[in-house]
């Protein structure tokens, strides 16, 4: 921005003649105005002409507090042009120009007005970039001439008798005011008014404030919170209506029973989906509010209402955590009662076991002793019959040795009684043959030489021989049955003492017999 530029804004309520007060500093029509109370300018407007050298631009736009807008559609209309206003000049302002006139008092409507511009411009650019411009200045005049000996100067009486609301504000702008006749044809007059202001923008520019877009920017937050400030009633009752049916289903929900498990986790679901309700509720004014604050008392409302159900909601998780650690401690009884329980029947069962284990032991242990004894008694049979057995056995033996050695004395006695009868038979025979057969001792001798064998068989049961040498063997004693053979070995007896010999042969076989008989 040059030096020489001068740029202003012309900022005021509908009716205060910001756009006749534009046109007087250019020297030209540049806006149009009137005297309705309607503000004729519906747009930001800038113009730009030269004064005393020095270009200047003038930015006039629609006033604040204008008849046909209200409430949060007026409030978005004034940001809207405070926007513009400073998209006007980007290099931003030499002075920001407030519109009072003259012969009006200062209203609620213009505390609201003012308000409304620190809302948007910030709280300091009044003190620090604003110039209160009075206009109808031709009212004062003519009041000045029906009242005698006044001077020129009766409007700087006029500030320094301005007290309230006005007079406060001439202080917070450290007295910074011109006034303009916007009616006059005058050219000093109105070459008069310009210089004045010339005189305080340049007291501004060498003190080095200005408006700028970072003033604007700064104060973005207090224009969002003029915005929100709008909606705070209709907020506030919509969000009456609807944390009121929060209560209304807590208090049902309070209300229902809560003798189980069960009914406390249905409760504390609908506390939460009402917790959720009132988070959401909170979350929507958060938004609205935008940080701002001016929704505080709507965050304290809802704030309010969650606090009650978070208590009722840890009231009833508290109820619904004793009920579990009852339920819990019920169950654990239960389970040590039934544990105890099956202990006693373990117990019992394990007794039960030891009991037959104990009987099966001593059945096996009676039946093993049975078998024992049996086997014992067996054992004991089993000996006595094998000493049965061998007391038959030896009784057997000594009578089969008794027999045989009975046999064998019969047999010797038999034998030796044979011998002797064999040896009569024999003395006889052989004396017989000697006194026949004296002629023939060779043929007797080779006879007597001759005889092998007597075999004798007594009842079919014994045996005698008698060998070559005369021997005589007896198994058997002598029956009636006694055969006895007399092998000859040497047929060469002569045929002529054949008679004789078998003569000698019956004697000798009937002696034999009648001895044994």
């Amino acid at each position: 921005m040059s030096n020489n530029a001068i740029n202003v804004c012309l900022l005021g309520k509908t009716g205060t003649g910001k756009s006749a007060t534009g046109n007087s500093i250019l020297g030209r029509k540049a806006f149009e105005s009137g005297s309705s109370t309607s503000s004729l300018t519906t747009e930001v407007i800038a113009q730009t002409a030269e004064l005393g050298g020095r270009q200047i631009t003038v930015v006039d736009g629609p006033g604040i507090g204008d008849t046909r807008l209200t409430g949060e559609d007026n409030v978005k209309a004034c940001i809207n042009n405070a926007e513009q206003i400073m998209s006007a000049c980007p290099g931003g302002y030499h002075a920001l120009l407030l519109m009072f006139r003259y012969g009006t008092r200062f209203t609620e409507e213009d505390r609201n007005v003012l308000q409304v511009l620190k809302a948007l411009l910030g709280s300091d650019f009044i003190r620090k970039n604003a110039i209160l411009v009075v206009t109808c200045g031709d009212i004062l005049e003519q009041e000045v001439a029906v009242a005698a000996g006044e001077d020129s100067s009766s409007f700087d009486r006029w500030l320094a008798d301005q007290t309230g609301d006005l007079g406060e504000l001439l202080k917070e702008m450290e007295g910074r005011a011109v006034l303009f006749n916007n009616i006059t044809k005058d050219a000093n007059v109105l070459d008069a008014q310009r210089a004045g202001l010339l005189q305080k923008l340049d007291d501004l520019q060498s003190r080095g404030l200005r408006y700028t877009q970072d003033d604007f920017l700064a104060c973005a937050l207090a224009r969002q919170t003029a915005l929100v400030e709008t909606k705070k009633e209709k907020m506030y009752a919509n969000i009456k209506v609807k944390l009121d049916d929060c209560s209304a289903k807590l208090a049902e929900i309070m209300a229902s029973p809560q003798s189980s498990i069960n009914d406390l986790s249905s409760q504390i679901t609908s506390l939460e989906r009402i917790k959720s309700q009132a988070e959401s509720i909170k979350k929507t004014v958060e938004k609205e509010d935008a940080g701002t604050g001016a929704l505080k008392a709507v965050k304290d409302m809802v704030d309010a209402q969650k606090k009650t159900l978070e208590n009722a909601l840890q009231g009833v998780t508290r109820l619904l955590e004793q009920k579990r650690r009852q339920e819990e401690e019920q169950e654990k009884m239960r389970k040590a009662q039934a544990e105890m329980l099956r202990q006693q029947e373990e117990m019992k069962r394990q007794a039960e076991l030891a009991r037959q284990e104990a009987a099966r032991k001593a059945e096996e242990a009676r039946k093993q002793q049975e078998l024992e004894n049996q086997k014992r008694e067996a054992e004991a049979k089993q000996r006595e019959l094998d000493l049965q057995r061998q007391l038959a056995e030896e009784q057997e033996k000594r009578k089969k040795l008794e027999a045989e050695e009975a046999a064998r004395r019969a047999a010797e006695a038999a034998r030796a009684a044979q011998e002797a009868h064999l040896q009569m038979v024999y003395v006889f025979l052989n004396n017989k043959i000697n006194n026949n057969n004296n002629n023939t001792n060779n043929k007797n001798s080779n006879y007597n030489n001759n005889i092998t064998t007597i075999t004798t068989n007594r009842n079919n049961n014994n045996n005698n021989s008698i060998s070559n040498d005369n021997t005589i063997t007896n198994n058997n004693p002598i029956t009636n049955n006694t055969r006895i053979i007399i092998n000859n070995s040497n047929k060469n007896i002569n045929s002529n003492n054949n008679n004789d010999n078998d003569n000698d042969k019956n004697v000798f076989l009937t002696l034999f017999t009648r001895e044994n008989e």
